[in-house]
């Protein structure tokens, strides 16, 4: 999965929970493998008035999220792969 010496990768499934979403951070990956999930824009403090509110996407079985540094959050119903690439120091 990862280059043997420059990183060290992990992965875990997880069940999602539509009351308490899971964020994806940076160098993180998400994979629905089973279940119904949406992805959201990380939640944020700053909120304007004018802008509008930020969409939830659909996520399809095997679909994939990106994590950044903004964090999305997936919820719903089912489990989700998460795979972590860290550098080695």
């Amino acid at each position: 999965m990862t280059r043997r010496g420059a990183f060290k990768g992990y992965a875990a499934i997880i069940e999602l929970s539509k009351k308490r979403p899971h964020p994806v951070f940076a160098d993180q990956f998400a994979v629905l493998l089973q279940g119904s999930a949406t992805v959201s824009p990380a939640a944020t403090d700053d909120v304007d008035a004018s802008s509008p509110a930020p969409v939830a996407e659909a996520l399809g079985k095997f679909d994939t999220v990106v994590g950044s540094d903004a964090a999305p959050e997936i919820s719903g119903r089912g489990f989700l792969a998460v795979l972590s690439i860290d550098p080695v120091l």
